[in-house]
């Protein structure tokens, strides 16, 4: 089986309902895709630090989308009412072709919606 199609499965099954928004084009789609959140184990790792205007949200988000769905120009997406920014995004290629797309996200910036 090849990867693209196995893929294709897992999102099928254990995908969740992703909004892509294409800032340029103003093309909005839905895709089945995986967000989860990155794990890590640094002891001074913390999901919001206080910062001068308040707090601010540092956790990161990890992006696993089907192979037909381009994160190329996508500005945001949404998924399960929480917005979010890809920081970054790139095909995986197996084989001849992409097999699945995979991003770091985080979460928008309420003030950037404005």
């Amino acid at each position: 089986m090849m990867a693209q199609e196995v893929c294709t499965r897992l999102l099928d099954r254990y995908g969740q309902a992703v909004t892509l928004h294409y800032g340029i084009s103003g093309t909005i789609r839905t895709v089945r895709a995986l967000v989860q959140p990155v794990l890590t184990h640094q002891e001074d790792w913390r999901q919001e630090v206080p910062s001068p205007m308040g707090v601010v949200r540092k956790d990161q988000f990890l992006y696993f989308g089907p192979a037909n769905a381009s994160l190329d120009g996508v500005t945001d997406l949404s998924c399960g009412g929480t917005d979010y920014e890809p920081q970054a995004a790139q095909p995986i290629q197996s084989g001849r072709g992409v097999s699945h797309w995979w991003a770091v996200l985080r979460v928008r910036d309420e003030e950037a919606k404005a």
